[in-house]
């Protein structure tokens, strides 16, 4: 049991473990802080060319009620201070960093497989439910893994923004150029990729039925051509 009240938790999420080398733009590290004041925090990290890790694709405030991110820096405490450990050797791993009022500071590295019961449900499921980010890795790797991916494009500077699925094998990250359909006639056009989330059913910002898929991924080489 923690002595000291905690003002601070950092969890680093990589599920890689034991794969071939990611794709490129393929997510391969969550950062998710979460801060006594009522601020989180998170980062995803995404795979770049060649042997190239941890490229910085996407950073998020995410504010907090006070009592919520008490709240929840009090039961990671609890938990971690006491809770088992998890090893396997074929996933990857969470690292933990509790930062306590008196500047002392308990860190665990775990495999991202590990069961967080508390009595008031899965601490993973608390974060992302908190957060309201079904996507977050944590400590198991997205137990509650959305059904849905999203691309937010525009289609010129300045522009009004519209959202697109994302096919289940396509890699994007914003800034990407994509073809995406466009009226009735589905006619492809090319825009801009602002911003990709995953959703769940409660929180989709549109009837997954109505949404249009993005067609594919303009390359540099082709985008300059148009």
């Amino acid at each position: 049991m923690y002595l000291m009240r905690p003002i601070h938790v950092k969890i680093e999420s990589e599920p890689g473990g034991f794969r071939p080398l990611p794709q490129f733009n393929e997510e391969v590290r969550q950062v998710v802080e979460i801060n006594a004041d009522g601020t989180g925090t998170i980062r995803r990290y995404v795979q770049g060319f060649g042997f190239r890790r941890d490229v910085l694709a996407y950073k998020e405030a995410v504010p907090l009620e006070p009592d919520v991110a008490e709240d929840l820096l009090s039961r990671i405490a609890s938990f971690f201070t006491a809770g088992p450990s998890c090893f396997a050797t074929d996933i990857g791993d969470f690292t933990l960093r509790i930062t306590f009022e008196d500047g002392s500071v308990l860190s665990r590295t775990e495999s991202i497989c590990m069961e967080t019961p508390t009595q008031n449900g899965d601490l993973g499921h608390l974060i992302r439910k908190a957060f309201h980010r079904d996507f977050l890795y944590l400590f198991d790797c997205g137990e509650y893994e959305p059904r849905y991916r999203y691309a937010l494009v525009i289609f010129a500077p300045g522009g009004r923004t519209y959202w697109y699925q994302v096919p289940e094998n396509m890699h994007l990250s914003p800034g990407n150029k994509v073809l995406v359909p466009v009226g009735e006639e589905r006619k492809p056009k090319m825009a801009t990729v602002q911003e990709v989330h995953r959703f769940s059913d409660s929180d989709v910002p549109m009837d997954p039925d109505l949404v249009k898929e993005v067609l594919s991924v303009v390359s540099k080489q082709d985008s300059s051509g148009m």
